[in-house]
């Protein structure tokens, strides 16, 4: 990931996803599928899959199941602000 892409992705400390990343991390944390996710966004399985790829890089996680592992923490992370769409702002 390049300096120009971090700076994007962070605002203020917050991790910015766009629209569909964060759809795709909702899922996840309710415990589907990457296969089922597929299903319920209507794209291509290889989509999907860079959408995985690129949401355990912007929060550091280097493996599906530790998304699973750390669920309360990332739910916590949503509630509070730290992990955010582009279209909010980041709390204080």
């Amino acid at each position: 990931m390049t300096c120009q892409q971090e700076k994007k992705d962070r605002d203020g400390g917050c991790i910015v996803l766009t629209n569909k990343e964060y759809i795709v991390l909702k899922y996840i944390l309710k415990g589907l599928s990457v296969r089922e996710i597929n299903k319920l966004i209507d794209v291509k399985i290889k989509t999907t899959y860079t959408f995985c790829t690129t949401l355990k890089k912007k929060l550091g996680i280097m493996s599906t199941s530790k998304v699973y592992d750390y669920r309360s923490i990332i739910q916590n992370s949503i509630e509070s602000g730290i992990i955010k769409t582009k279209n909010t702002s980041c709390r204080e």
